[in-house]
């Protein structure tokens, strides 16, 4: 379940053409930086009207549809084809991610995702990764796949010396 689309502001225009065309299609988007060093230029909109593709820079961006998650979403860490741990990370604010104030607690790696962990990072190329992962009524939903994962707040509540499973997953790689 994604539906979103890339952008650039600053090119001709085309950032604003596409805002517009978001406007009519959707009530609610994000826009955010392609980069998550960029994160910090994450926007939120109700409307095409209110993004002001000056605010967001001039960078390429992801444009999608906001999907509401109720203050949490899971953010799984896969090594190889094994999702290794994963995290529920809360907020009170829309943005979840731990740099910017999000909390975490454990969350159990079910069968369920593990295989929907696993089949988004086959898709993407595999390796090492981390998914965020939504939660809704029709079951869990990816929104995204980080090959930069960030970990410091995940390795004590999960149990999992997640540098550590990298690190042999890198030398098995290495070994073949």
């Amino acid at each position: 379940m994604f539906s979103g689309f890339y952008a650039g502001v600053g090119h001709g225009g085309h950032g604003t053409a596409r805002l517009s065309l978001c406007d009519q299609t959707h009530n609610r988007f994000l826009g955010a930086p392609h980069f998550q060093d960029q994160r910090p230029g994450s926007r939120r909109s109700h409307s095409g009207a209110q993004a002001d593709p000056g605010k967001l820079s001039s960078f390429h961006f992801y444009i999608q549809e906001y999907v509401e998650k109720k203050g949490k979403d899971i953010r799984s860490f896969v090594v190889g084809d094994e999702c290794i741990a994963a995290i529920y990370r809360h907020a009170e604010h829309w943005i979840t991610n731990t740099a910017r104030g999000g909390k975490t607690t454990n969350c159990a790696v079910t069968p369920e995702l593990q295989d929907i962990s696993a089949r988004a990072a086959r898709a993407c190329g595999g390796g090492v990764v981390a998914i965020d992962v939504f939660e809704n009524d029709d079951g869990y939903s990816v929104n995204e796949v980080n090959y930069t994962m960030e970990f410091r707040n995940s390795i004590d509540v999960t149990g999992v010396n997640i540098p550590a499973r990298i690190v042999d997953y890198i030398l098995e790689v290495g070994r073949k």
